[in-house]
């Protein structure tokens, strides 16, 4: 195809969607009322399994999912369904197992179908209060499991909706997004991973007995009043906000291209890791070491300490303040160096290309 006929395709293109736009708009702006335009009518229908469960299992294609304390002691399901959207609700091997049957053609998916405008939903009246386990597939619907409930055992995993999670879980706690945000508060897991790619994490007053790790893309993550042995914290993109958080080992945080704040952290060992964005760090200390280390970024700690430190960047500054007196051995190839002239303490040792040096000993 000939140049020049691309570009009318492309124009043209342009075009329509230009006028799609402007007639959504100008509809809208009108009160329309694009529910009716759905080809498919909702209906409620109530499912009450009889048999007793430990496990509860839902998977939907698109649906919203959320748990809820039984009024009268029975078990009720509650979901919105239509002739071509359908859900099972049975006990399988003392699991309450809910699937979502899906009978639409691949074009009704497509406009302003019911399952666009009017999402789907599943509400879960449970008897009792605590279960062994819990797993929860979505593909674009929210998920809230409130502080009633506790668990073993928790999975729950939405592709584009929101998780919110709250119930206590004495064993491993997974709860991941492709695009949706996660926010995680108020449990004690083993074991608690937190996870989104494009949305944003949240956890909150949580304790974790072992090992807690977080991870975006390019959302953007909350982590505050944490206690855990170990905590693992990435990010591609995005930045990272961490504010009191106790590891009894080792504290990692990782970022590409993100700023990362963090303060009143304790921990064994802490490694910071940037490509090309800021590390700030305050009132972070460290039983053993500091390792800070980026490309392009500052790196800044205001009344930090630990035995030993390294700290390394290439085009950045160095500066803050460190609690107790170190040996210093600082170097820059164009850059200022300003550091105490002390001969006790641990080894800090700095190392910038073309950044400034700046580091005091607070009250000296």
């Amino acid at each position: 195809m000939r140049a020049g006929k691309k570009k009318i395709l492309l124009a043209a293109a342009a075009c329509v969607a230009a006028g799609l736009l402007i007639s959504f708009v100008a509809l809208a702006a009108m009160d329309f009322n694009f529910f009716e335009m759905s080809t498919m009518e909702p209906v409620t229908n109530t499912y009450t399994p009889a048999q007793a469960f430990t496990g509860i299992s839902v998977s939907g294609a698109e649906c919203d999912v959320q748990l809820l304390p039984s009024e009268n002691g029975a078990c009720k399901v509650v979901c919105n369904e239509t002739d071509k959207i359908t859900h099972t609700v049975a006990v399988e091997n003392g699991t309450l197992t809910i699937r979502s049957v899906d009978n639409r053609k691949w074009y009704e998916h497509i406009g302003f179908y019911w399952n666009i405008t009017r999402p789907i939903q599943v509400l879960i009246y449970l008897p009792d209060r605590a279960y062994d386990t819990l797993a929860v597939r979505t593909a674009s619907g929210t998920v809230d499991v409130p502080s009633d409930f506790s668990f073993t055992r928790a999975d729950v995993d939405s592709a584009s909706g929101d998780i919110r999670f709250a119930a206590a879980v004495s064993g491993d706690l997974s709860v991941k997004s492709v695009s949706g945000n996660v926010e995680v508060s108020g449990t004690d897991p083993q074991n608690l991973t937190a996870q989104s790619t494009s949305g944003d994490v949240k956890v909150a007053s949580v304790s974790v007995g072992a090992a807690f790790y977080a991870k975006t893309i390019s959302g953007v993550q909350r982590i505050s009043q944490v206690s855990c042995q170990s905590a693992e914290i990435y990010a591609t993109s995005g930045d990272v906000t961490v504010d009191s958080l106790k590891a009894s080992g080792t504290f990692s945080c990782r970022t590409i291209s993100g700023w990362q704040k963090l303060s009143s952290v304790t921990c064994q060992s802490a490694e910071i890791h940037s490509t090309s964005g800021d590390a700030a760090l305050s009132d972070l200390i460290a039983s053993e070491s500091i390792r800070m280390e980026t490309v392009s970024g500052n790196l800044t700690l205001i009344r930090c300490d630990a035995a030993s430190l390294w700290l390394k960047t290439v085009s950045g500054n160095v500066n803050g303040t460190l609690l107790t007196e170190k040996v210093f051995a600082a170097s820059t190839a164009s850059g200022r160096i300003r550091v105490p002239d002390t001969s006790s303490g641990g080894k800090c040792e700095v190392k910038t290309t073309s950044g400034n040096i700046t580091l005091e000993v607070q009250d000296r």
